[in-house]
């Protein structure tokens, strides 16, 4: 898989593989490796769990999640994507949209960022 193919996930504004219409190289490779190995061992980022879990459980698309939610379409595909995190923000909103409360949502990305930026100890 090429990097164009790999989601990007530094968060970092300076890294141009968070907007989906860059197709260049990814300009942290080396730290993208470190987050998608800890990734895979990790928690699940709060967007693979919106996607796999709530969205079937009430048969909404990513469109009519966004449109009941007051948001574009590519906030949703973004979060999904796990190309962003929930903010406070969406985390009331997507509250409201499944009737849980926004602490949930924020305690997911929370537990998944912890888990990201946990410091590599040396030996």
């Amino acid at each position: 898989m090429s990097n164009k193919e790999k989601p990007c996930y530094e968060l970092d504004k300076k890294c141009q593989n968070v907007h989906a219409c860059w197709d260049g190289p990814c300009l942290f490779p080396s730290k993208v490796k470190r987050l998608e190995s800890k990734s895979s061992l990790g928690p699940p980022h709060p967007g693979k769990i919106l996607m796999e879990n709530h969205l079937p459980a009430i048969g909404l698309s990513r469109t009519q999640l966004a449109l009941r939610m007051h948001v574009c379409r590519q906030t949703v595909h973004n979060l999904v994507n796990q190309h962003n995190g929930v903010t406070a923000q969406l985390a009331w909103k997507l509250a409201d949209v499944f009737n849980t409360p926004p602490e949930y949502w924020m305690n997911l990305q929370t537990t998944f960022d912890l888990w990201i930026n946990k410091p590599v100890k040396k030996r």
